[in-house]
């Protein structure tokens, strides 16, 4: 990663970098539905975003006391909403509901691990200046 004077190091916690990601992400569609569109910013929000996807997938690697990434439990939580559709999706017995009902569960133990995980990783991610990018996100 090459860093200019426009560009800052810092460590920050995962979940913060998840809010800068958002914040990056929904600017970009905005700056391309503007008739008159800044490319010179909109590059450096792209690019910014790259750098912060790759920031989140380095600490996404960390793992919990458990042993297990983080990696693990959003693809099992991916899983499980996808299980989810399919037996909302059909008959509603009383079987269907009662395994809709640990589904939840899991997913809400998952959620809940995430979250957890989120709040106290920290992750170090290089930051454009210009953009100020922590006061966008308060």
């Amino acid at each position: 990663m090459i860093l200019n004077h426009n560009h800052m190091k810092k460590v920050l916690r995962l979940s913060v970098v998840l809010d800068i990601k958002k914040y990056l992400e929904r600017t970009i569609v905005e700056q391309y539905k503007q008739s008159a569109l800044d490319t010179y910013y909109l590059d450096r929000l792209e690019k910014q975003l790259v750098i912060i996807k790759l920031a989140v997938q380095r600490a996404n690697r960390g793992r919990h006391c458990n042993g297990r990434t983080n990696n693990y439990y959003i693809y099992k939580f991916s899983t499980l909403m996808d299980r989810k559709k399919f037996y909302t999706s059909g008959a509603t017995s009383s079987k269907v509901v009662e395994k809709i009902r640990e589904i939840d569960q899991k997913l809400t133990n998952i959620s809940n691990k995430l979250s957890k995980f989120n709040s106290r990783r920290r992750v170090l991610v290089s930051l454009d200046k210009s953009l100020d990018l922590l006061k966008e996100i308060k």
